[in-house]
């Protein structure tokens, strides 16, 4: 078991010898049927190494097999493995030392949540909860390599890889901007430019708000902008 709520679980499973994630709706209200089913539609639809991958989709009970996403801190002498960027912050900030190790992975935690939603918003999509409890963080491309020196090339070409998930809330440009669009005068295709480009920077600050608390006063910004 990864997580439940009143409303559904998600849990590992096996699957042709992978481990990998169900995610079970139990709350079958006809909202969250709708938001399942447009997670579902949307990841379906998406293609990029920074979204998680959808297996497959049971429709009852309501369920989606997903990528399992982890990042393993053994190759590091450290017992743990985390899933998501507030998994990740958290157990950094608990072990004396650990955040000035990991530090510089903010850059690359920062560049593939911009480079994610740049993606999304080219496909017309707005997140609408980005979150780190919904980033997932991943060294699977070299975590279970017991070879040092192949670890220390891994590190150094792709330490960390970060993948969006959980889009139940999330929102075409088209839906979202309809009202607007038969409001004011501004085209059609300069709202679909402006509105993502707004929010993706907009999210992105708060977002690096909420790093900053762990990491202000031990580092260099990292980010002239903010």
């Amino acid at each position: 078991m990864i997580g439940s709520s009143s409303f559904g679980s998600v849990i590992t499973a096996k699957y042709n010898g992978k481990t990998i994630v169900v995610k079970q709706l139990l709350d079958q209200h006809e909202r969250n049927l709708r938001l399942f089913y447009r997670e579902a539609n949307i990841l379906h639809s998406l293609d990029d190494k920074r979204i998680v991958e959808l297996y497959a989709v049971c429709q009852s009970p309501p369920a989606m097999m997903l990528e399992l996403v982890y990042f393993d801190f053994s190759p590091f002498g450290l017992e743990r493995r985390v899933s998501s960027l507030k998994d990740f912050i958290n157990f950094l900030s608990s072990e004396d030392g650990a955040m000035d190790s990991f530090l510089l992975l903010f850059i690359k935690i920062t560049e593939d949540t911009a480079q994610s939603l740049k993606y999304l918003h080219d496909s017309k999509i707005a997140h609408r909860d980005l979150k780190p409890g919904i980033i997932l963080v991943s060294n699977q491309m070299y975590c279970e390599t017991q070879n040092k020196e192949a670890v220390r090339e891994a590190w150094e070409k792709e330490p960390i890889i970060c993948k969006l998930v959980d889009f139940g809330e999330s929102r075409a440009s088209m839906i979202q901007t309809a009202s607007v669009c038969s409001a004011q005068t501004t085209t059609e295709e300069h709202l679909f430019t402006w509105l993502p480009n707004c929010f993706c920077l907009w999210i992105l600050r708060c977002l690096w708000s909420n790093w900053k608390r762990v990491i202000f006063g031990r580092m260099v910004w990292l980010c002239s902008c903010c």
